[in-house]
């Protein structure tokens, strides 16, 4: 029996969408099944909506090692979160406003070193 070579052979969009369908199942934690893939010639786009920005990288990166691809046209959008910005969290523990240095409040080697260079 002769071993055939897939080199240089190129699979067929459905056969790719197929393969690149299950490693998206196989190797994608959540939102796979709001995946769409488009297949045309060779490149795939992924279309829809996941959660975290990790999962639009991983997403490409594991229908971009599908044999058959030639690229990647990563059209997912990450969703915005419920959780509140960084700085809108921060807004909330306000601390009291930060006074500006005043001469009379250093120390009085500080206050030498600036009368010397002065």
């Amino acid at each position: 029996m002769e071993a055939q070579s897939t080199v240089g052979v190129r699979s067929s969009d459905e056969d790719t969408k197929r393969v690149a369908k299950r490693a998206l199942e196989r190797d994608l934690v959540g939102a796979k099944n709001e995946i769409e893939l488009v297949v045309c010639n060779g490149w795939i786009t992924l279309r829809g909506e996941v959660d975290w920005q990790y999962q639009r990288a991983h997403a490409e990166r594991i229908v971009g090692s599908v044999p058959g691809v030639l690229g990647v046209i990563n059209s997912l959008n990450v969703r915005p979160s419920e959780a509140l910005p960084i700085h809108a969290a921060r807004q909330q523990h306000t601390q009291p406003p930060l006074t500006p240095w005043k001469t009379s409040s250093l120390p009085d080697v500080q206050r030498r070193a600036s009368r010397r260079s002065g």
